[in-house]
């Protein structure tokens, strides 16, 4: 195995687990509602909806 893949595999678990625990966390509702409202995993909102609300 090349280093990139270690690093991918490594990245991909750690992202499953991270989606495992938002989810036990915020439980499936507010999971699906966040995901919705960002259009991503975990993501910030783009800067143009931060200036929107701002103002």
């Amino acid at each position: 195995m090349s280093m990139n893949t270690k690093a991918s595999e490594a990245g991909s678990l750690l992202g499953k687990r991270s989606v495992q625990a938002r989810k036990q966390r915020w439980g499936e509702a507010e999971f699906r509602r966040r995901l919705r409202e960002y259009g991503k995993l975990g993501g910030r909102p783009p800067k143009h909806a931060k200036k929107e609300a701002s103002q």
